[in-house]
């Protein structure tokens, strides 16, 4: 067998894999790029180099640095701001936590952002003698945090690991601090919209189940906090901001150096330095990079792009067709396994389909990026979906609602890509 039969076959093993779950995702990301080594398509360096990579450290770095603004309490006073304006309405609170989430997910990390408003969503539905309920909050404020996490090309580690592979692949540039936020910007404002006009009606209709909360708590302290350790964090945060925004320092070394002053001024738990890393999310990572990167190496990449023109005949259609069909498959696919492997294989692909249509890569890229972070028909997507399904939550509920925010967020995406990068 040729080496673009085999990656193509461990292509189909992995795709597989990450639809079935039978083993964590972390593992299937790790085995694709060694079975591309023991293969021989590529060596044991092209998969562990991307250990010292940017969105490496960016990963590290941030987990510190969210762990530092909660042991601080700085995330605990953002809470208590909120709770001020837990005497609105239900339907107009529900759109304001999921606003506020998708801001605060533009700073934190998606995942961060939630797990903050969930202590806040119990405390205020607990007070609020039944005029609020668990179910009507939680899953608009996952959902805002989602959206939020992907406006920054440092907010969700899909988008960090499309931004990374589009880097490896020798792209000029990676995704700037807020490019992907000319696509979502519009959707957040759009959903907004339709929970005001319709979706909120619909979801008291559809959600009849008893109002369970999730029950998560905010982390008490493990260290004694002071005035001075939270300035440090402040200053910390808005020189990371800064830095993301200008592009004064590359990511992953803004968050290092973040992480770093962190520590030398006991702003975090030395014991909680490595626990608060996400060390399954580095192994995706890095098991992403490889394996994309024998998919190049193989030539399978070339052979798909040459299929997946023969079958929409985009020969004949125009440049934008492309785009949408990985923004319709990113999403399909998203919804029935997590972001981050949808990613993974669909990026590739669309870097070779750009390269073989004189199409920017970037636009096929935020394709991808954006269709795995809109979907919400199934709970698989994301972890914020997965977290509030202890809420109780059916499947029809996220078919329903979940399926009405991205059909909204499907068709505003295609528009804004359409109008961002074809016009």
């Amino acid at each position: 067998m040729t080496s673009e039969q085999i990656a193509i076959l461990i292509l189909i093993v992995t795709i597989i894999l990450y639809f079935s779950e039978i083993i964590p995702v972390y593992m299937t990301a790790m085995l694709s790029a060694l079975a591309m080594v023991f293969f021989n398509i590529i060596s044991y360096k092209d998969v562990f180099k991307n250990l010292s990579s940017d969105i490496i450290l960016l990963i590290i770095g941030m987990a510190v640095i969210s762990n530092a603004l909660s042991e601080n309490g700085i995330i605990k006073y953002i809470s208590h701001f909120l709770l001020k304006f837990a005497k609105m309405n239900e339907k107009y609170f529900i759109l304001y936590a999921f606003l506020l989430a998708a801001l605060s997910a533009t700073i934190l990390s998606s995942t961060v952002s939630l797990y903050m408003f969930l202590p806040v969503i119990d405390d205020i539905v607990k007070r609020s003698n039944g005029k609020f309920a668990y179910r009507h909050l939680y899953m608009t404020t996952a959902i805002g945090a989602l959206f939020g996490g992907t406006i920054t090309s440092v907010g969700t580690t899909s988008v960090m690991n499309a931004s990374a592979l589009l880097v490896s692949s020798g792209y000029n540039r990676g995704m700037h601090f807020f490019e992907p936020g000319r696509i979502m910007v519009p959707i957040i404002i759009c959903v907004a919209l339709s929970h005001l006009l319709f979706v909120y009606k619909v979801q008291k209709k559809v959600f009849h189940f008893e109002d369970t909360p999730i029950g998560i708590t905010e982390k008490k302290n493990q260290i004694t906090s002071s005035l001075f350790k939270k300035i440090v964090c402040i200053i910390v945060l808005v020189f990371c901001i800064i830095s993301f925004i200008f592009e004064v320092l590359s990511p992953g070394f803004t968050a290092m150096i973040g992480a770093m002053i962190l520590i030398l001024t006991k702003c975090v738990n030395d014991k909680d330095i490595f626990k608060s890393v996400n060390w399954n999310m580095v192994f995706v990572v890095v098991g992403s990079l490889g394996f994309a990167t024998g998919l190049y190496e193989s030539g399978a990449t070339t052979y798909l792009v040459e299929l997946f023109t023969r079958f929409l005949h985009l020969s004949e259609v125009h440049t934008f067709v492309p785009c949408i069909s990985l923004l319709f498959i990113s999403t399909l696919f998203s919804n029935f396994m997590t972001n981050n492997s949808t990613v993974a294989i669909t990026v590739p692909i669309a870097i070779q389909l750009a390269e073989s249509f004189g199409i920017d890569a970037m636009a096929l890229v935020m394709a991808c990026a954006i269709g795995s972070n809109i979907s919400l028909a199934t709970p698989v997507c994301t972890s914020n979906i997965m977290i509030v399904n202890a809420c109780g939550y059916r499947f029809k509920d996220h078919l329903i609602i979940g399926g009405l925010y991205n059909l909204i967020a499907f068709v505003v995406a295609a528009v804004m890509l359409y109008l961002t990068y074809f016009i």
